[in-house]
């Protein structure tokens, strides 16, 4: 998302590192001033951040960090598990011999386009709660990892959620989850590869696949599929920091339509200082996908667009149903109505 002015008024960084893909990226620890907050309810926040240096004036990934005391009885029983160095790395003597650690709160949204993200499944809010009754997971792909913080929100936020990740830079990985607490399970996998690649690969499966192939690897016609792409492009002269360029070419929305198997719901993270290059994104979409949404978070600059191809899974007629529906859901607290009151149709 875009820095509105940095307004950081103590920074710690942790690691620097350069990666062949991604190039010079920096983990920081940073506490803002306070002047648009209550004075006593910020003294407390810490935020550790991702930024790669490609884009000046973009953070990439941002979590809340939060505070845990630990005993020294206890501590000492830490140092016989294998992660204990990784824990120490974080720890601070406290009064008393007790220690103070830092950890990743993985309920909060550290920005607020990730709030829209979810908001946004409102839109198909009764296919989720079919699956959610029925016991059956939901498909759900997000390119590009970053620190991992909305994955991992969407793993605790929505149980029934199969998510995977697909990220490209190797480094990426490891910095989320040295630094960010990212893990992953039978729930949250990731994949490290091309996100078209990956795409294109699924989609050209899908179109030669007969029905009851499909129904052997749990893509029948019935199932709700999730894309997110969320990732930030190393060429600006396109006009976008988010995404690259080729997330918006007219082949890879095609790749994406097969891949939702005529349902479900693309959801793309849009960060432009060009209004021609965003009305040139809309127009592509609107040639590709029957139905498009939009969120606008004009102070961060992001626009979040949500596309669908049919309305096969699409709540369209009763929102403020389909709102109660998700927020019952959601195991984390997210402001859906206040989000959802910026959506606009557009096509």
């Amino acid at each position: 998302f875009m820095m509105a002015g940095d307004g950081v008024k103590q920074r710690e960084i942790l690691q620097e590192v350069t990666s062949e893909i991604t190039g010079p990226m920096v983990v920081e620890d940073v506490v803002y001033e306070n002047s648009d907050e209550d004075q006593s309810s910020m003294t407390e926040k810490m935020f550790r951040r991702l930024i790669f240096k490609r884009n000046s004036g973009l953070v990439q990934s941002e979590a809340l960090l939060v505070k845990d005391s630990t005993s020294d009885k206890a501590d000492e029983n830490n140092k016989k598990s294998p992660s204990a160095s990784k824990k120490r790395r974080n720890q601070k003597k406290g009064p008393s011999g007790s220690k103070t650690v830092l950890r990743i709160d993985h309920s909060y949204l550290g920005s607020s386009y990730h709030s829209s993200i979810i908001s946004g499944l409102s839109l198909i809010a009764s296919a989720l709660d079919s699956a959610a009754v029925a016991g059956t997971k939901v498909s759900t792909t997000v390119i590009g990892l970053g620190a991992g913080t909305l994955p991992m929100f969407l793993r605790g936020c929505l149980p029934f959620l199969d998510i995977k990740v697909v990220e490209l830079d190797p480094l990426v990985e490891e910095v989320a989850k040295k630094y960010f607490g990212f893990s992953t399970d039978e729930q949250l996998q990731v994949h490290l590869g091309d996100g078209i690649k990956f795409i294109d690969d699924i989609a050209v499966a899908n179109s030669g696949a007969t029905t009851q192939q499909l129904m052997s690897t749990g893509n029948e016609n019935n199932a709700v599929k999730i894309l997110i792409v969320d990732v930030d492009s190393s060429d600006v002269s396109s006009g976008l920091s988010c995404p690259h360029a080729n997330f918006v070419e007219d082949s890879f929305l095609l790749a994406v339509k097969k891949f939702l198997d005529e349902g479900g719901l693309f959801i793309i993270n849009l960060v432009s200082r060009s209004s021609a290059v965003r009305e040139m994104v809309v127009s592509r979409l609107k040639a590709a996908f029957e139905h498009l949404y939009s969120l606008h978070l004009k102070e961060d600059l992001n626009e979040v667009l949500f596309a669908t191809p049919s309305e096969r899974c699409l709540d369209n007629n009763n929102m403020d149903e389909a709102v109660a529906k998700l927020k019952a859901m959601l195991k984390f607290p997210v402001n859906v109505e206040s989000d959802m009151k910026k959506l606009q149709k557009l096509q």
